[in-house]
């Protein structure tokens, strides 16, 4: 998500243009190296293989038996660990942990929020 500002200035307006350009480059960045250390904690601790991470991003984790509940918690701990994030007793739904594409976005709405705070301000 772009934070767009307007100002008088065409100089400012330059400025501005530039921060959402690298706010979204970052924010692509991040998405896909969070993708990377889900995958890896899944490839880890719940696949055992040395064949790494076989299946595709958007595919259910609980379906497919790579994780069952208690691996639902496991997923939770690591969540709130590395990505610093507390993740509420109502958000432990297939809708946010289901997958490592939910997993990801799931985390970059609970981190994105106040990166974006800090940014609206221009």
């Amino acid at each position: 998500m772009a934070v767009l500002c307007f100002h008088s200035s065409p100089r400012s307006r330059t400025a501005s243009r530039l921060l959402i350009v690298e706010h979204t480059w970052q924010s692509k960045h991040t998405i896909m190296d969070t993708r990377r250390q889900i995958r890896h904690f899944i490839a880890e601790n719940f696949l055992l293989s040395g064949d790494g991470f076989s299946l595709g991003d958007d595919a259910s984790l609980l379906e497919s038996g790579v994780i069952d509940s208690t691996g639902v918690l496991e997923l939770i701990g690591f969540v709130e660990d590395t990505f610093q994030v507390e993740v509420r007793d109502e958000e432990i739904v297939p809708e946010n942990f289901d997958s490592v594409d939910r997993i990801a976005a799931y985390i970059s709405d609970k981190t994105g929020a106040s990166i974006l705070a800090g940014e609206q301000a221009c």
